[in-house]
């Protein structure tokens, strides 16, 4: 019967041990995310005009995306999450040291940022999707020549230069406009 006592007593108490090294990991979880919610607040009504979120210093706008004074388009942004854990366990973190980065790459640029959420990655996942959202919804500037406009002033130019006659100008126009010329 003692035994038994002492062996419900073991268990309860391992079980309480776990429990509570779990509620302390949450707790700081949630201790660092609040920390970094606080940092990443945008600080004045007059940046809000098109901010769409901020993440670890990284500011991603409408059209473009920040980091400290540089400044890049979305054209051609994407952005990734990488997770790289050590075997080293830190005691005071209940678990195997993590480190997570936000890889954001453009055309000739890319950054790459260990950000402070060590405990989850879901906020920094979270934040590559936006960038990937957004920079897929950015609208590619069109030249000149793609629109009719743009294509009836290349022609104008042309003739102007003496490269088309007027007859074939006449009929490059009437192919823009989609009627045939009698």
């Amino acid at each position: 019967m003692f035994n038994q006592f002492r062996q419900d007593i073991t268990s309860r108490g391992q079980r309480m041990q776990e429990e509570l090294a779990r509620t302390k990991s949450q707790l700081r979880q949630a201790r660092d995310e609040y920390y970094l919610a606080k940092v990443e607040r945008p600080r004045g009504a007059a940046r809000l005009g098109d901010l769409v979120a901020r993440y670890s210093g990284v500011s991603l706008y409408e059209d473009r995306i920040e980091r400290g004074r540089e400044s890049h388009s979305l054209v051609g942004v994407s952005a990734s999450v990488s997770e790289s854990t050590t075997d080293e366990v830190n005691p005071s973190d209940g678990g195997a040291v993590r480190d997570v980065f936000l890889t954001i790459k453009g055309a000739d640029w890319s950054w790459t940022i260990k950000t402070v959420a060590v405990f989850s990655s879901r906020k920094t996942r979270s934040f590559a999707a936006l960038v990937n959202s957004r920079a897929t919804n950015v609208p590619t500037p069109r030249s000149a020549t793609a629109t009719a406009t743009g294509q009836f002033r290349l022609l104008d130019e042309l003739r102007d230069r003496g490269v088309l006659t007027d007859e074939e100008f006449g009929t490059a126009v009437s192919r823009l406009r989609g009627t045939p010329k009698e």
